[in-house]
């Protein structure tokens, strides 16, 4: 998202933009790559809030003298909450379902939700969000009406843009990811990083499962070599390409042939968008948010069900008719989202019009 929102603001020469990157964007973008850009200035900050309660105030601290110094009409959070409260209006994405989705299948089954500290964050998070925006973007409907009501504000400031696959799809010339192994086999994908809600322990069981039956797959996985080593040793299957570059993921989609979504709890996720454009039928958790996104552009089985997401698998398959439909249905599902420019525009003219 972050990278798309920078591409975006090259185009929007009648601005000018001052970029602040954290260490999570510093990974998936150079200011180096936007030199050309007269109207695009870049500022780097290595202090992270989370890491402690000093960390918290020189966080603050350097945002507010790098606001002093630009001199901002308008402020935009790609995902709040931000830490930081600006002087200049202030316009903040919003996309984290663990604040709004009690009700949701992840947390029946979550044994840790009741802990003090999850509490404690909720409630510290929720007085941060109403105090440090004026505006709130989120990716669908039903987020925005959750979040009026959690933070007590006003539908009228709240600005709904679908998420989508970034440009970087959309160019002609795919940047090949270095070292990839000829696939051996059907090559499953699932693309993100490894959360709690995400599913991934059960794949495991999954991957045996195909086994049982004799279909031959390869998964590939870009997770952190830790949770690779605690979920997958043993898996000669299992490929995991670590932190990968924006830049390669279309590359990653085209040589695979099918993309594996077991997540249990999502506002809006771009692999869903992404696997659509590359004509790539999509498995995943028959939960609302999947269906809502999806809609008849994928096959589903009911979450934690191994022996339904086997079958599912194996449908797609071994019924090729049924792999091109589900393609063709995405195909023409990915035309209903906002494309980057317009969602980067509507953003854009909700914080301009305050």
């Amino acid at each position: 998202m972050a990278l798309s929102f920078v591409q975006e603001a090259t185009k929007q020469t009648a601005f000018d933009f001052c970029i602040i990157l954290g260490r999570a964007s510093q990974t998936i973008l150079s200011p180096k790559d936007f030199e050309s850009f007269s109207h695009l200035s870049f500022r780097v900050t290595d202090i992270h809030p989370s890491d402690s309660m000093l960390a918290v105030f020189y966080f603050r601290k350097a945002l507010s003298q790098i606001e002093k110094a630009f001199q901002p009409d308008a402020v935009m959070t790609v995902f709040g909450p931000c830490y930081w409260t600006p002087k200049a209006c202030h316009i903040m994405g919003f996309g984290n379902g663990y604040l709004l989705y009690e009700d949701s299948y992840f947390f029946k089954i979550w044994k840790g939700w009741h802990h003090w500290k999850y509490k404690i964050k909720k409630a510290y998070h929720r007085y941060l969000l109403r105090r440090e925006a004026d505006f709130y973007w989120t990716e669908t409907e039903e987020t925005r009406q959750r979040l009026a009501t959690f933070i007590h504000k006003p539908l009228s400031c709240m600005v709904v843009t679908d998420n989508n696959c970034s440009n970087l799809f959309r160019e002609n010339d795919y940047r090949q990811f270095p070292n990839l192994k000829k696939k051996q086999g059907i090559r499953i994908f699932y693309p993100c990083d490894y959360y709690l809600h995400k599913g991934f322990e059960h794949i495991p069981k999954v991957l045996e499962g195909l086994e049982k039956q004799g279909i031959a797959v390869e998964l590939l996985v870009t997770i952190d070599s830790k949770e690779y080593d605690r979920l997958f040793s043993g898996y000669k299957n299992v490929i995991n390409l670590g932190s990968v570059e924006p830049k390669y993921f279309p590359d990653l989609y085209r040589q695979s042939d099918i993309v594996f979504m077991p997540s249990l709890l999502e506002i809006f996720s771009a692999v869903y968008p992404e696997a659509m454009y590359m004509q790539k039928p999509i498995v995943t958790t028959d939960l609302p948010f999947a269906r809502n996104i999806c809609q008849e552009a994928a096959l589903y089985f009911e979450p934690e069900n191994v022996q339904e997401a086997v079958a599912r698998i194996r449908e797609i398959i071994l019924e090729p008719e049924l792999a091109a439909s589900l393609i063709g249905k995405g195909s023409q599902r990915v035309k209903d989202f906002d494309l980057p420019e317009k969602r980067f525009s509507k953003i854009l003219s909700r914080v301009l019009a305050k």
